[in-house]
């Protein structure tokens, strides 16, 4: 699947090893403080805080198709509304286990490139 992905990933940036090496860094820099923003914003019962870091949590992903990572915080977003705190909590120990994943595919992939 990595494979795929990361030729999924260059052709998305014209072929450019470099720019997606350069756009794969930007993603595992910012992750995980804005998985860890989420987090504390969940422990506060700041629903407005969870809900702007799932929504740009959820744009990084959708740039490396990350389909999981995207749903879940699509649903931590919508759950945040009625909020549903026991909810958000179970999607959040989801959420880390796939940014997890996902971080570490990107990092096999920058690793390659």
């Amino acid at each position: 699947m990595t494979t795929t992905l990361h030729t999924a990933l260059l052709e998305r940036v014209g072929g450019d090893p470099e720019l997606l090496g350069d756009v794969i860094d930007i993603f595992l820099e910012t992750c995980p403080p804005l998985v860890e923003t989420i987090r504390q914003a969940l422990a506060r019962r700041d629903c407005s805080a969870v809900r702007r870091g799932a929504h740009e949590l959820k744009g990084s992903a959708a740039n490396f198709d990350a389909t999981d990572v995207a749903a879940l915080a699509r649903r931590l977003e919508s759950h945040t509304d009625d909020q549903d705190v026991q909810e958000s909590l179970h999607v959040m120990a989801t959420l880390d286990t796939e940014v997890t994943l996902l971080i570490a595919r990107l990092a096999e992939i920058r690793t390659a490139l």
